[in-house]
């Protein structure tokens, strides 16, 4: 098995737009380019590029139907993973976070999308 240095898993998964296609596909289950991309209000071929970063990991799967590419997240892996972040956010950056930067109340308004 080949190893993978955290400092390429994580830069795989920064930058908003992967963050908030991953958020978005949180939310949404399988969604095709189009649906991502009019959801997020990302360009579409910046969500495809995004989303070709994000399979080259397997952080998300992809299942053709027809016509159409369908991307959902690793069930196994990167949903366990953003729930637990999102427990350390919910427990650790509620007040002035000198670790994360992060003010009461701005991690719901900036940086999570609501639970369904």
């Amino acid at each position: 098995m080949t190893k993978i240095s955290y400092d390429l898993f994580f830069a795989t998964l920064s930058g908003n737009r992967r963050l908030e296609i991953i958020q978005y596909l949180q939310q949404t289950g399988w969604q095709n380019v189009t649906e991502i991309a009019h959801g997020t209000g990302i360009e579409q071929s910046a969500v495809s590029h995004s989303l070709n970063k994000l399979l080259a990991c397997q952080c998300v799967h992809i299942e053709v139907r027809g016509k159409h590419r369908y991307y959902s997240l690793n069930e196994e892996t990167i949903v366990p993973l953003f729930k637990l972040i999102d427990r350390h956010i919910e427990k650790f950056c509620r007040g002035d976070c000198d670790c994360c930067s992060i003010k009461h109340g701005q991690a719901e308004s900036e940086h999570l999308l609501p639970s369904k």
